[in-house]
């Protein structure tokens, strides 16, 4: 029995030393500590584009979650709560730094589809309707004049699934979701994410961190839509604050502000949002519409300073645009400054790898049409178990490179 005793001691008393060091670890991704990195040529806002409140299966009130994205610096937020009958909020523009939109996600099939929208009087009235418009909107590749965005959340989520063939009108995929992605492992790999729940207290950023696995599946569909019709790839946060449960107890993992300052969408504008709410608006929702942003890891670095791009002699495109193959195209892709840590930047084009490099500041000549996109992935410090891993960190929305038109 003293044995026992004995063993279970110092089991839990090696776990607690563990455990310290984890709370004084942080990982120095960047040489030179607290560097403000910003692109030359645009500026970059952060946001969040699949929220749940109380008034569904959420947590919080929307009032309380718009506190905690201010301790993330959070710059805009899309509420998204499933099939709200009618409008139970009215929470939209300026609140505080942050933008809010007041959008929906719908039943659709079995499939969840988020609705983003711009204005803020759209709503569906019922899931009927939403059923009626949704329908029509998928019918056909939309234009830059249609009224909303029609993304797929979670799209390859066990019994949420799209049935049959993907439409053409269908705007974007949740590329990412963190819900799903934490769930998968709960239900496939359960003693890895004990190992993390038990040293979140001590380190929740590293605890998180150490849970992320590349989507390969969800990649490999975006790649395919996209051989067909120009989609948007999104990351969904999906923050509910209620990860899983053992019985009737809910475990509330990770917090709202945990979930918006670990990953989020990034926006690249060439003018910068001034406080003005009408333009502002435009700015945030057009940038999202025509693909003008890219996904992070920010837990890992901040990204700001990343850009990629699209340039000849006479122009500069961002992601999300077509552009006519000419012979003095080339792709920019910028990362910040004084990263002191192994990174590779990929270029793939249409599912395929067609270039790498090491360098922070890389430049590839465009020789062949095609659908291209961007990944950067990093190897930070990190302490035993997880030392030596490589971690995807940014990824670019696609750019469209076309033959031109023949006259």
């Amino acid at each position: 029995m003293r044995k026992l005793f004995f063993v279970i001691s110092s089991v839990v008393l090696t776990f607690f030393i563990y455990g310290l060091l984890l709370a004084s670890f942080s990982s120095q991704v960047f040489s030179k500590a607290g560097a403000e990195n910003s692109h030359h040529l645009f500026y970059d806002y952060r946001g969040i584009t699949h929220v749940v409140t109380s008034h569904s299966r959420g947590s919080l009130s929307p009032k309380d979650i718009l506190l905690q994205a201010a301790q993330a610096n959070i710059d805009f937020l899309f509420f998204t709560d499933l099939n709200p009958i009618d409008k139970p909020y009215s929470i939209y523009g300026y609140h505080g730094d942050i933008f809010v939109f007041s959008n929906q996600k719908v039943s659709y099939m079995d499939a969840h589809v988020l609705v983003y929208s711009d204005n803020s009087y759209f709503h569906f009235p019922s899931l009927t309707d939403a059923h009626a418009q949704l329908t029509q909107h998928f019918s056909e590749p939309q234009g830059r004049e249609a009224p909303y965005l029609a993304v797929l959340a979670h799209p390859l989520k066990k019994n949420h699934r799209w049935q049959g063939e993907y439409p053409p009108g269908l705007d974007g995929i949740e590329v990412i979701n963190l819900r799903s992605l934490w769930q998968h492992i709960w239900q496939t790999d359960r003693l890895n994410f004990i190992w993390s729940l038990l040293t979140y207290p001590f380190n929740p950023d590293l605890a998180l961190l150490r849970l992320l696995d590349d989507p390969v599946k969800e990649i490999e569909l975006w790649d395919y839509l996209n051989r067909s019709h120009p989609t948007l790839g999104f990351l969904g946060n999906e923050t509910t604050s209620r990860i899983f449960h053992i019985g009737n107890f809910n475990f509330s993992f990770p917090s709202y502000a945990r979930s918006f300052a670990f990953a989020s969408n990034h926006i690249l504008l060439r003018s910068e949002l001034t406080g003005h709410e009408q333009s502002d608006k435009e700015k945030i929702f057009q940038a999202l519409k025509k693909g003008h942003f890219y996904f992070a890891f920010d837990t890992i670095a901040n990204p700001k300073g990343f850009a990629t791009y699209m340039r000849t002699d006479s122009n500069t495109y961002l992601s999300g645009e077509t552009i006519p193959l000419t012979p003095d195209l080339e792709m920019s892709i910028d990362l910040p400054d004084h990263i002191a840590v192994p990174f590779e930047i990929e270029v793939y084009r249409d599912g395929v790898i067609v270039h790498k490099s090491r360098d922070s500041k890389a430049l590839m000549k465009v020789e062949e049409s095609g659908v291209y996109r961007i990944r950067v992935r990093i190897q930070p410090e990190l302490p035993i178990p997880d030392k030596g891993r490589w971690f995807s960190w940014i990824y670019s929305n696609p750019f469209y490179v076309v033959e031109p038109a023949i006259d």
